[in-house]
């Protein structure tokens, strides 16, 4: 009897063992191969996502980089229009004068002739001048803070010539009389 039982527990065993032999070929072995191949196309999957992703962020960076430069353009195009503007060159130097504390008594302004650009990659036709004879009254305090602000002013501006004369009835008080230039951007004609 316990060699019937030997055997029998022998027989068990490699039954167990063939069936899970059979179990390990018929389930097992296609669904890890199974899992091999959606291993190997998740990998790619990522690898591709990761590549978008790159591909996503390089994009934003190109756009954010060309609105920069369309502040930047914002900012020339304040600085250096590309017309004339006598208007807001006047209304920026009466605004720049009452800030000072000074006060216009006239201002007047002609157009110079148009400095053509010497560069052929130049995208301008040239630089314009606006030339300003500009009078006003105020203190001396008032008049170094006009200059500064006029420094300091978004619109480029160039002091060509400065005249001082005392005011005659007020004390502490003078006549500037300056000479100022603003530049615009000439287009080029198409």
């Amino acid at each position: 009897m316990n060699q019937a039982k030997g055997s029998i527990s022998i027989l068990l065993s490699a039954g167990l063992f063939i069936g899970a032999l059979v179990i390990y070929g018929n389930f097992i072995k296609p669904v890890y191969s199974e899992i091999k191949t959606l291993q190997a196309e998740k990998q790619e999957k990522s690898s591709q996502r990761d590549e978008y992703q790159n591909i996503a962020d390089h994009t934003n960076a190109l756009i954010s980089s060309y609105q920069n430069y369309a502040e930047i353009q914002k900012s020339i195009s304040l600085s250096f229009p590309d017309n004339p503007e006598i208007p807001q060159i006047i209304n920026q130097i009466n605004g720049l004068a009452i800030q000072s504390g000074a006060v216009i008594k006239s201002i007047n302004s002609r157009e110079l002739a148009i400095d053509p650009s010497k560069s052929k990659a130049s995208f301008a036709g040239g630089k314009g001048t606006v030339r300003l004879n500009v009078r006003i009254s105020g203190s001396y305090e008032a008049f170094k803070s006009f200059i500064q602000k006029i420094e300091n002013n978004i619109r480029v501006f160039s002091v060509n010539n400065v005249a001082i004369e005392k005011a005659s009835n007020i004390p502490n008080n003078f006549n500037f009389n300056l000479e100022l230039d603003a530049f615009y951007q000439v287009k080029i004609k198409k």
